[in-house]
């Protein structure tokens, strides 16, 4: 089944590669260990109620991010914390160490969880992060089998900027549709993913988004994958075989 794809219509700018350089943020949110979260002094957005009309209700959801320890892309983080935390999700930090990690733009949170720590049937879906700070890690070990271990498991997974790679070299998007920051293209395409130059691609629900830019779309995405009821990516298997 090939997967739809949604663009929002925003220009790319060049910048270096891990998906560039911004400004900081006005005033940083410190993210806790499964906390069920609001939009914090960043967000751009009225408190929303889960269950409202047109708000999705995650409720009782569970969320793995996990991030670089330094140098993740602040929006690719907190986009999807904000809009995913204010549905009701409950989200887990995560990264390749415990304790402070910095953005790119200076926000800075708490990771509580290493990918060695995770149970994923205690989660519903896991979010990579992307960021020059990401590069370094794509094929780490660690990182590798927790995509995998999902997948798995049939549990949504999103990854946006360099970190559809991770997915690629899991070897998660073999023959399905994805996109990536553009300069890591011949990733995909080196292993038989068919690319995408959209900002958010969904594959099943393997979903994946292209940069900073492209991050409230992106969030929006994996807020309408995790309501869906029974919603599962496909195997690496049988996304091959589509």
């Amino acid at each position: 089944m090939r997967g739809w794809r949604l663009c929002c219509g925003v220009v790319l700018v060049a910048a270096m590669c891990g998906c560039g350089r911004r400004g900081a943020p006005e005033s940083p949110q410190m993210a806790g260990p499964e906390t069920t979260v609001g939009p914090g002094p960043t967000a751009q957005q009225e408190p929303q109620t889960p269950g409202e009309p047109g708000v999705a209700d995650l409720r009782g959801k569970r969320v793995l991010m996990i991030v670089a320890p330094k140098d993740f892309r602040d929006e690719e983080f907190e986009q999807p914390y904000q809009i995913l935390g204010s549905a009701g999700a409950k989200i887990t930090v995560g990264s390749l160490r415990k304790g402070e990690c910095v953005g790119v733009a200076g926000t800075k949170i708490q990771a509580t969880a290493t990918p060695g720590d995770v149970k994923v049937a205690d989660y519903e879906m896991l979010v990579f992060v992307g960021g020059p700070g990401m590069t370094k890690y794509l094929s780490d070990p660690s990182l590798i089998k927790l995509a995998k271990d999902f997948a798995a498991a049939r549990k949504v997974i999103g990854a946006i900027c360099v970190a559809p790679v991770i997915l690629a070299r899991a070897g998660l998007l073999k023959g399905i549709e994805a996109t990536v920051w553009p300069d890591m293209k011949q990733e995909l395409v080196g292993r038989a993913a068919s690319y995408v130059a959209e900002d958010v691609v969904v594959s099943g629900t393997i979903i994946t988004a292209s940069g900073p830019d492209a991050a409230e779309a992106f969030a929006g995405t994996l807020a309408a994958a995790l309501a869906t009821p029974a919603a599962h990516p496909a195997s690496p298997d049988e996304s091959a075989g589509r």
